[in-house]
């Protein structure tokens, strides 16, 4: 994939604007089965079977590209969501990304990077080292507990659903953060 490396570093420049028409030329390699309209916009799913999501079993080429390009994606993720002037629009398009890599090119392996990633994602909000404004750690709050919906209903592991759906269910009752209407916190230990 000689294309990722230019289009993944586009990815980190300054104006959001640009980083948005990145993640959006990615979601056109990645959705083979045209699913990302779905999955527009930061929310908590209930049942994400009503979302008819269309999908394959992962073929060898998607399990090798991961495996080469896996981590690479996974950095520009996570330093997509550090960038100061993100709006609302850049956090659904990185919402989208994790969920477009989760129906397209998640195998176990990759389902536990992505778990990882979620972690660091809560943890870069939660301890906030890189002294972000309140928007964007709510928007990263925000989410992480869609993905880890999202992702708990996809893998469907009873006890990591179960556990994500009552962290979401008891934080129906916190007023809305930063324009994003109820989230909550996903409490996952490290």
């Amino acid at each position: 994939a000689p294309f990722l490396d230019p289009l993944l570093s586009s990815s980190l420049m300054e104006d959001c604007e640009l980083r948005q028409l990145v993640l959006e030329v990615l979601h056109n390699l990645i959705d083979r089965h045209d699913n990302r309209a779905k999955l527009r916009g930061i929310r908590i799913i209930p049942d994400v079977s009503d979302l008819k999501i269309k999908r394959d079993k992962i073929s060898r080429q998607d399990v090798s590209f991961m495996k080469k390009h896996g981590q690479q994606l996974y950095r520009h993720i996570y330093l997509g969501c550090k960038e100061d002037d993100n709006v609302h629009k850049n956090f659904e398009l990185l919402y989208t990304t994790l969920a477009l890599i989760t129906i397209e090119l998640a195998n176990e392996e990759v389902v536990t990077d992505l778990i990882r990633l979620a972690i660091a994602l809560q943890d870069m909000a939660i301890l906030n080292e890189d002294n972000l404004s309140m928007f964007s750690r709510c928007s990263i709050m925000a989410l992480v507990a869609a993905y880890l919906n999202f992702l708990s209903q996809m893998i469907a592991v009873p006890a990591f659903c179960q556990h994500i759906s009552k962290c979401c269910l008891c934080c129906r009752h916190l007023p809305g953060l930063a324009g994003w209407g109820r989230t909550c916190v996903v409490v996952l230990d490290s």
